[in-house]
């Protein structure tokens, strides 16, 4: 609440009188019943606790004017500021800005400065204003030197009312000249966000604030008007926009709100008929195209219809309401064009009518079986085969699709086109066929050959989903700081692209640029935070590095919005099993896995049953197996944690036979090693040294069993690879050193002597920490 509305709330004007501000609050009481009205009631509460600190406040908050010519020229600014007619004038604003203070070198940056400082607290300009105070004083070019001194929300708003069209039309205000317009617009914008918030009551405290302003302006019964639909006066709420409407027929917000006024009343021809103005001044508004594009397909103008909705769709509206549009069109349009093709078969362009038809309404099966007969004549190949290959996409027949889409490409080579207009249109024309060929081949994991085709596209037509395709492929073919330059030049143009920034995270976290991974997540999650993948990727990263707590906070983040994979529920268990230090934590970790490993065989049996012939597709069983398996290994780790090594070898037994990837069979010698099972674990730390032979870690554990069944030989040879592998491992170091101590300590020879002391000193290098004391030529 700005200090204005604190005097509306209470009905006074600004007052320093304590008395005066205590009987105002009391006689505002008597009409605000904390029961009736409970948010009423803390309004005025507010205002009331709030005037009283204004009260006790000095009078020196009023903002110091400089002196001297900008002094001067800022009373000014001031003085237009508060009479409206100068304040929305443009003339007025250009004399002003064209002063000798902001034209002297002087003087200009301080001009600036000052006027920048006075528009802070009063920024309710018109936009056509704001641009002219650009031009004028370059603000946008020099932003960054501005966000230094000014609040970033401020300039934030500076540049939104620079390019974007102002909505607001001051112009219709009607009032004194030097009326209190500040505190009208920041009621009225409060009273719109709680009317869209759903709170009725809320938003007609603010209408009745406004009504005690002596100002008017007919936005204020618009929004009036949708709060009475949602108190289900929508009768009365109709009437008030007929009336609003009839004064200012040519504004498309009033038109706008009129429309779905009448629409909650039920009077489809008169919201029809407002949505229709607005769409003579506005061919791109949304809510106007989708009512009018609905009316008409139920009163038998289906093909306007259907042409206003896919024009919908073309400017970027693809949302659920516009689909379900067209698909409710289709259905009546469908009966009519089959009838019509039917009875002249030979007229494809009818044909092509019934089959996009079936396309958008998810009939591609139909479609398919429709068009097997047909033998496209020259003329309609391209349209053909650009049809046929969708039905097959659609139908995830992508060898097919991809043929089709191939033939379309070559069906566009054919033609012989005259006509400009055609002729202008053939970039996209191949672009569009040669993203769908991309994609098709990306479906048959040909990445190769859907690179190639998006970079066709993309030689016609430079556009983002078509240098998605080009980064998706990329991705898939491992070459990812490719893809990453790739999605930041869609970044660049577009830093909102969801697509983009889901396949650079990916390729981040391939390229282990764990910062860059989570920051991208964060960037993902504001603009949707309903997709497992990023979170999964976040958290994957920090478990990576062991921060445990950052782990199972993304995961915290994912419940909060309501997001759950199986992947996040084991990165969970991971995190909360590695953070655990009691026996009562690691019990809650085993049965919150044993409760995942439930979830997961039941997932396997509805998929089952849902596969075609009961039998799981490969790719699918494995990536199962594989997360049951994952499971199993943190119940044995939780297992052996709590001293039962014979159950933890069950456990991870069951692992290895779901799949017997290294990381299983080295956690299973490791339970083995902590058995004293040490031959066994041997033979399994020789099955890890097969599978990744280049490790340093696996030929340290080999040498402690070789240790431990008095093979020393083995067990040196074993250390001794393992610094060859990795001459930074101060565990082989320390583990050599020791032996040669041993050695030295036991037959006192020189070259044992001279062995310890070489290890020893590289342990140290590793680890400074260490203590090696040496006195006399021994080792104590």
């Amino acid at each position: 609440m700005d200090e204005k509305q604190i005097w509306l709330v209470l009905g006074i004007e600004a007052s320093k009188e304590e008395e005066e501000i205590k009987q105002a609050y009391r006689s505002r009481l008597v009409s605000t019943n904390p029961e009736e009205d409970p948010e009423g009631f803390k309004r005025l509460r507010k205002a009331y606790e709030m005037a009283l600190e204004l009260a006790a406040e000095t009078d020196s908050r009023e903002m110091e004017l400089p002196e001297g010519p900008v002094g001067d020229w800022l009373m000014e600014i001031r003085d237009v500021y508060n009479w409206l007619p100068s304040r929305i004038d443009e003339k007025v604003w250009k004399e002003l800005l064209e002063n000798d203070v902001c034209v002297s070198l002087e003087t200009m940056l301080d001009a600036r400065e000052a006027l920048l400082k006075f528009l802070t607290d009063h920024f309710r300009l018109p936009g056509n204003i704001w641009k002219i105070v650009d031009e004028k004083l370059s603000l946008q070019e020099d932003m960054e030197d501005l966000q230094r001194r000014f609040p970033m929300d401020f300039l934030n708003y500076i540049q939104s009312k620079c390019t974007q069209e102002e909505w607001f039309p001051f112009q219709l205000f009607e009032g004194p000249g030097d009326g209190d317009y500040d505190t009208w617009l920041n009621c009225f914008y409060e009273m719109r966000n709680i009317w869209r918030e759903g709170k009725a009551d809320e938003a007609l405290a603010r209408y009745r604030e406004l009504e005690e302003t002596g100002i008017y302006h007919p936005y204020q019964d618009a929004v009036y008007a949708a709060i009475l639909v949602q108190k289900e006066e929508k009768g009365k709420a109709r009437e008030l926009m007929l009336s609003v409407v009839e004064k200012t027929p040519e504004d498309s917000w009033l038109r706008d709100i009129s429309g779905q006024v009448k629409m909650a009343a039920g009077d489809e021809e008169g919201a029809y008929t407002d949505f229709l103005k607005v769409l003579e001044k506005d061919p791109s508004s949304y809510m106007a195209g989708l009512r009018c594009g609905q009316y008409e397909g139920s009163h038998g103008k289906e093909e306007e219809a259907k042409a206003r909705l896919i024009h919908l769709v073309d400017i970027g509206y693809d949302t659920p309401d516009v689909r379900n549009a067209i698909r409710e069109v289709n259905e009546r349009l469908i009966p009519v064009y089959r009838e019509k093709w039917e009875a002249e078969r030979e007229d494809l362009s009818l044909f092509f009518k019934l089959g996009w038809c079936l396309l958008q309404n998810e009939d591609s099966r139909l479609g398919v079986e429709l068009m097997e007969d047909i033998v496209p004549d020259e003329k309609n190949q391209a349209e053909y085969h650009s049809l046929l290959g969708r039905f097959y996409y659609n139908e995830k027949d992508y060898a097919r699709a991809e043929k089709q889409f191939g033939e379309w490409v070559e069906s566009i080579h054919r033609e012989k086109v005259e006509e400009e207009k055609d002729k202008q249109e053939l970039p996209a024309r191949f672009a569009t066929a040669y993203s769908l060929l991309a994609a098709s081949r990306k479906m048959q994991e040909n990445y190769e050959g859907a690179l190639e085709a998006a970079k066709e596209a993309l030689a016609r037509k430079d556009e983002p989903n078509f240098r998605q395709l080009e980064a998706d492929a990329l991705l898939r073919l491992g070459r990812y700081q490719e893809c990453v330059d790739v999605c930041d030049r869609i970044l660049e143009q577009d830093k909102g692209y969801l697509p983009a920034l889901l396949t650079r995270q990916e390729a981040y976290f391939e390229l282990h640029m764990a910062q860059q991974v989570v920051d991208d997540f964060y960037a993902i999650k504001d603009i949707y935070a309903g997709l497992a993948k990023p979170y999964e990727l976040a958290a994957e990263v920090f478990h990576i590095y062991r921060q445990h707590k950052d782990t199972l906070h993304i995961v915290e983040q994912a419940e909060e919005a309501g997001v759950s994979s199986r992947k996040l529920e084991l990165l969970k268990v991971k995190a909360r099993r590695l953070a655990a230090e009691e026996k009562e934590a690691y019990e809650e970790v085993y049965k919150l896995a044993a409760d995942l490993l439930t979830e997961l065989e039941e997932d396997g049996k509805r998929l089952q049953e849902e596969a075609p012939d009961g039998v799981l597709p490969e790719k699918e069983r494995e990536k199962l197996e594989q997360q049951e398996a994952e499971v199993f290994r943190e119940m044995a780790l939780c297992q052996a944690s709590l001293g039962d090594i014979k159950t933890a070898l069950k456990r991870i037994d069951a692992a290895v036979r779901l799949d017997p990837s290294y990381t299983h069979i080295w956690v299973k010698g490791d339970l083995l090693y902590q058995n004293g099972s040490w031959s066994k674990a041997l033979e399994a730390y020789e099955e890890v040294k097969e599978i990744i032979p280049e490790n340093a870690d696996i030929w340290t554990d080999m040498a402690a069993c070789y240790k431990n069944t008095s093979q020393e030989k083995k067990e040196i040879e074993c250390l001794e690879q393992a610094v060859r592998l990795n001459p930074k491992h101060p565990r082989a170091y320390s583990r050599l050193a020791a032996y040669y101590r041993d050695k030295y300590g036991q037959r006192e020879k020189k070259e044992d002597y001279e062995k310890a002391l070489d290890y020893s000193s590289r342990q140290l290098e590793q680890t400074p920490e260490a203590t090696i004391i040496l006195n006399g030529g021994s080792f104590l």
